[in-house]
């Protein structure tokens, strides 16, 4: 069997035909990425390279079951895609094709390396960094993917066998996924996950990113079941459907939601016609589906409303009592309830004498506790703050407790000046960044606006390039914390914005995220056209509405989860079939119009 088409171009239209083996071949790349790409789970030890800062641990080694894997195989596979490519060139240069969509992608790929290059740790964004190893060849991989796919598909049979390679990987990550949310997690066994029990994370990593998986393919196989027509398509796409769903109801991830209410909005208006035709079959599922919910929400005792409300609740919240502490080199500045107090240490004869001073350099009233060495201030501005002389990690320190948290502090450094002793026993600088946006706010979207107020203010230098692949952590203030402590981060180590957009941002500028932006709005205004009311191709017009339901559906849960390996190799390839879909309706469309012209 052969598949002949008629090359896009028309002023270079050739004929190309290709059998279903020589299809599968030029299409194995791209199943792989949908299929095997996201299963592998592998242990790797490494050094991660950050016990220089000391904002992280001086242990430097740590494993990796989840990522380090994944990278290298797609950014192998992304090779083998660039030898087919050009050997297709130097075979026949007709073969290779160009559309505008491109060129905002294209700016894209050449700003993340560009950034890269110049960044000052280039090296993180070659090799990709501790918990996240997504480096510049993946994102540039990203770009030549979608054009790969625009590149070989042309033909209904490519697109279905792509959707259908999706299905079973799918279907595979997924299955992994509901055996996880019913407590059987074939992974505990043989690594050292911790993971609460029941809850989902797949082959993915992180709970977070199965929602993203999950939300990008129930609206997909959604659309693709009640257009199926064949009974392989019926079984193997509800298959899909139920363990995604399962698998995204074990992962709590209330993005995930978000998305599929806003992907279902899209499905009304696309498909009014076909859901009102199909509706004894469309509504029982829809029902069962929202049942499910509330079910499993109600025996978890409402844990799901419960969430996506908290997430949502865009109220301002009470300004916490410690707003801030910067240690300086005459003193630890210490601001609670809007007062300031100064507190400094002197060592007379190795005896440590701890003072406290407000601004006014007025002494801070107080008296000792019967140990005879912790300060009780009785100052009723600090009230809630205790003082004490300490011995930590054998240097001569100071104890600041704060609301019953300990913070401790010593100016026996190189410089003089007072330094915080982190979680890590680092001796660290305590400074207060600054933010944007969502002062006060920080508690929306489940903290991620404490994050958020304090990524945005690092725009303004990354506009035109920015910080490199994989090195959000360096450019991220990790300084702030206090801030850690007040929004729940004193023992995590932010490796992410939580936000795609700004993950892009900052990693390779503000202007590359103009331009995925550019490209996914092109992409956007292409389908609205192409789809609202086409009647050429009902089969492929069903695949690109489909695709591009399942896009919507990820930008949206895009906003509060990141780009990572596990999942955005998976979106792009199927958002370039998207493309391919829609070249090939495009030119259906034209030669219905000529067709009928020609009546």
């Amino acid at each position: 069997m052969s598949n002949k088409y008629k090359n896009g171009n028309p002023k270079n239209k050739v004929t190309e035909t290709r059998t279903r083996t020589e299809s599968m071949f030029l299409l194995l790349p791209l199943i792989l990425i949908v299929t095997v790409l996201p299963l592998i789970v592998k242990a790797h030890s490494y050094k991660t390279g950050l016990s220089v800062f000391d904002w992280f641990s001086k242990v430097d080694d740590f494993t990796d079951f989840f990522l380090y894997y994944k990278q290298w195989l797609f950014v192998t596979i992304c090779g083998a895609i660039v030898c087919i490519i050009c050997f297709r060139a130097f075979i026949d240069k007709k073969t290779i094709r160009f559309a505008p969509i491109f060129i905002p992608l294209g700016l894209y790929a050449f700003l993340s390396l560009l950034s890269t290059v110049v960044s000052k740790h280039s090296k993180f964004g070659f090799t990709g960094m501790f918990e996240q190893f997504e480096n510049v060849f993946c994102l540039m991989g990203y770009a030549l993917v979608v054009y790969y796919a625009f590149l070989i598909i042309r033909t209904e049979d490519e697109v279905r066998l792509m959707i259908d390679a999706l299905a079973v990987g799918a279907l595979l990550v997924c299955g992994i996924g509901a055996f996880q949310a019913f407590g059987l997690d074939i992974y505990s066994a043989s690594y050292e996950i911790t993971m609460a029990k029941g809850h989902t994370y797949a082959s993915l990593y992180n709970p977070n990113y199965v929602g993203v998986y999950t939300s990008f393919l129930i609206p997909m196989f959604f659309v693709l079941l009640i257009n199926a027509k064949k009974a392989y398509q019926y079984v193997l796409y509800s298959l899909v459907l139920l363990t995604s769903v399962i698998s995204l109801f074990g992962s709590q991830s209330k993005a995930g939601f978000v998305g599929i209410i806003i992907a279902a909005c899209f499905i009304l208006i696309f498909l009014r016609k076909t859901l009102l035709k199909k509706w004894k079959i469309i509504l029982p599922i829809v029902i069962i589906m929202i049942a499910s919910f509330f079910v499993v929400n109600k025996l978890n005792n409402n844990t799901y409303i419960n969430s996506i409300k908290n997430a949502l609740q865009v109220t301002k919240s009470p300004e916490p009592a410690l707003t801030s502490i910067e240690t300086k080199e005459d003193g630890i500045y210490v601001t609670y309830k809007g007062n300031t107090l100064i507190a400094t240490i002197d060592i007379i004869d190795n005896v440590l004498l701890l003072q406290a001073v407000d601004l006014d350099n007025n002494s801070i009233d107080y008296t000792l506790a019967e140990d005879g060495m912790t300060y009780l201030f009785t100052d009723d501005r600090f009230a809630g703050i205790t003082m004490f002389p300490a011995l930590h990690n054998d240097m001569y320190a100071m104890g600041i407790t704060i609301d019953n948290t300990n913070w401790y502090f010593t100016n026996l450094t190189e410089s003089g000046e007072y330094q915080y002793f982190n979680r890590y026993g680092n001796l660290s600088a305590i400074k207060t960044p600054e933010t944007a946006v969502f002062n006060g706010y920080e508690k929306f979207a489940t903290n991620r606006g404490y994050i958020w107020s304090r990524t945005i203010p690092l725009l303004k230098d990354y506009i035109f390039l920015g910080s490199g692949a994989d090195t959000f952590a360096i450019a991220f203030p990790q300084y702030d914390y206090v801030g850690f402590h007040n929004y729940g981060y004193m023992e995590q180590l932010l490796t992410k914005p939580h936000s795609l957009y700004l993950q892009v941002a900052v990693q390779t500028g503000v202007i590359s995220l103009l331009a995925i932006l550019v490209f996914y709005i092109m992409y956007f205004i292409r389908c609205i056209k192409l789809y609202m009311n086409d009647t050429a191709n009902h089969k492929l017009v069903s695949m690109g509405i489909a695709i591009f339901i399942g896009t919507i559906s990820y930008m949206v849960s895009a906003l509060t989860n990141d780009s990572s390996i596990t999942v955005a190799p998976v979106f792009w390839v199927m958002i370039g079939v998207g493309v391919a879909i829609n070249e090939i309706v495009k030119r259906d469309q034209s030669d219905l119009k000529s067709s009928n012209e020609r009546k």
